[in-house]
C-alpha cells in the first residue's frame, strides 16, 4: 500500500491498472485501496488533461 500511495504522490497515476491489474485483486476490498483509488482517479485526470493540452 505504502509503494501505491507513493507512487500517486509522485504523479504516477495507474487508476485504470489499479482497477485491473490482478496483482492487486487482494487489496481491492480494503478500504485504504479504496482511499488509494480515490487518490488516483484526480491524478489521472489531471496527467490526461495536460497531455491533452500539449497535443495541441
Amino acid at each position: 500500500m505504502r509503494l501505491i500511495k507513493s507512487a500517486i504522490e509522485g504523479h504516477y497515476c495507474a487508476y485504470t491498472a489499479l482497477q485491473n491489474d490482478p496483482r492487486v485483486a487482494t487489496l481491492r476490498d480494503t478500504p485504504e485501496f479504496s482511499q488509494l483509488l480515490s487518490a488516483a482517479k484526480p491524478c489521472q485526470n489531471n496527467f490526461l488533461s495536460e497531455r491533452a493540452q500539449v497535443s495541441h
